[in-house]
């Protein structure tokens, strides 16, 4: 039996240069967005309608020694992002525009993530401010759900796959991380939905 007020929702996931500093260092750096990766959970628990475009910054940003630490764990070549056909202002229009018509199509009105203060942090400045724009509030962060059904945090998302019997073969790319997370949450539901029986 499924739960019966699972409420629809956006699951989002990004990979950046960094972490996002509250002012920019010395030399103007700051993390920027490079990708971005979203699904849809629907109220019966499928996941659909996915995104997953890169972001294009520019090449000193790229291959700044601060970007290079988080280049090495999502190893997304800086040449895929400099080919990229929007920039980060255009992105986050797009973002913009998919959540409100997810919204509209399936009820949608809540972002949740893995971890998701680190990504909400990029997606409440400018130029994203997907927040303000689209009026999505931000659900339980899924790390904090399947800790609770789970019992355990289990060493991260990769940890959480592995004791949810689930993986992610491309993990630290935004929409199979995005997929991953959803693909935790509707798990963590029907173990709850069982649970409660």
């Amino acid at each position: 039996m499924l739960p019966s007020a699972f409420t629809p929702c956006v699951v989002l996931d990004l990979e950046t240069t960094g972490f996002l500093l509250k002012a920019p260092a010395p030399d103007g750096w700051n993390a920027r967005v490079i990708e971005v990766g979203a699904v849809v959970v629907t109220s019966d628990l499928r996941i659909v309608s996915p995104i997953g475009p890169l972001v294009r910054q520019p090449a000193e940003h790229l291959y700044h020694p601060r970007s290079r630490r988080a280049a090495r764990v999502h190893r997304i070549p800086p040449a895929a992002v400099l080919m990229a056909p929007h920039g980060e202002q255009e992105a986050a229009e797009r973002l913009a525009a998919w959540l409100t018509a997810v919204r509209e199509r399936f009820g949608a009105r809540e972002l949740r993530g893995w971890n998701q203060g680190f990504d909400f942090r990029f997606l409440g400045a400018d130029p994203w401010n997907t927040f303000e724009r689209t009026g999505f509030t931000k659900g339980e962060d899924v790390s904090r759900v399947a800790k609770r059904v789970v019992g355990k945090r289990a060493g991260g998302l990769a940890g959480m796959l592995a004791a949810l019997g689930l993986q992610n073969p491309n993990a630290h790319r935004a929409l199979a991380d995005a997929r991953a997370t959803a693909e935790v949450l509707i798990t963590c539901q029907r173990r709850a939905a069982v649970a409660s029986t």
